[in-house]
């Protein structure tokens, strides 16, 4: 088995190199006057009575949103009158349909060699879609849901193509390391996308809702050759196989095979 050694450490080098990342930066609408940026790359909406924060870090750009109330009274959400605006197209934030979960347990007791009896009992939990989340004074809520990618997004061609620069991207370790980037003007990016909140607020006596509106795009699309592990890139993250990892993958599930043959010969020996 020493001897199968640098092929297993040949297969392990293999799989960790067949995936290739894009990483997707991600601004603000211009037409956003209160929509700012802070320091952890999130994106903050925010006046006297509400903060709400989004935050699209991490695999697949996840939608993460924290909703706090500042007001000495409660706010309710209104998710069903929520949604996700990608390229037009809208996703509510809330399902529709109602999803039941439980388990059964049955026991059964022999009386004679040909009669016996059963009892069967079923716990169950269903989850109602709740239209309307309370915010109470002086808290938060927070949101994780959809995803909002699933898969490379393209850098588009004539008109509508990026401008691509090299850049410096900072390593974990510190190090800088060059890489291309390509960016795009807010008219000509790849992908858009609008968040629609709808809050309800009571004011003398009566429930008026009051809608907040966020545009973002996407300026930005890094492929350097280094996983999440080792960049400090701060933004979405999009991974998937390559042509050439998919052929390494062949040759290493065939390696693994062999190895395992070769094992087991060797065992029997």
């Amino acid at each position: 088995m020493k001897n199968l050694l640098p092929l297993f450490l040949f297969i392990v080098v293999s799989q960790t190199s067949c995936l290739t990342y894009q990483y997707i930066a991600i601004k603000p609408n211009s037409g956003n006057s209160n929509l700012t940026e802070n320091k952890e790359k999130e994106f903050v909406v925010e006046n006297d009575s509400i903060q709400i924060v989004y935050d699209f870090k991490g695999d697949n750009t996840p939608v993460k949103i924290k909703i706090t109330n500042k007001l000495d009274k409660p706010l309710m959400i209104d998710w069903k009158r929520s949604a996700m605006i990608v390229n037009d197209n809208a996703v509510s934030y809330m399902p529709d349909e109602a999803k039941t979960t439980g388990n059964a347990n049955t026991t059964s007791v022999s009386w004679t060699r040909s009669w016996s009896s059963s009892y069967s009992s079923f716990s169950s939990i269903t989850e109602i879609p709740k239209d309307w989340q309370l915010v109470p004074p002086k808290s938060f809520v927070t949101y994780k849901g959809m995803r909002l990618t699933n898969g490379f997004i393209g850098s588009g061609s004539g008109d509508s193509a990026g401008t691509v620069s090299n850049v410096k991207i900072k390593l974990v370790n510190g190090y800088m390391k060059k890489a291309k980037e390509i960016s795009f003007a807010e008219e000509k990016s790849p992908f858009r996308f609008r968040s629609y909140l709808t809050v309800l607020t009571e004011t003398e006596g009566k429930i008026v809702p009051v809608a907040y509106e966020s545009g973002f795009y996407v300026s930005g699309l890094l492929r350097p050759h280094r996983g999440p592990a080792q960049v400090d890139y701060g933004h979405s993250i999009e991974a998937k196989t390559s042509v050439a990892g998919g052929i390494i993958t062949g040759v290493v599930t065939t390696a693994i095979v062999v190895v395992l043959a070769v094992a087991a010969v060797n065992n029997s020996e």
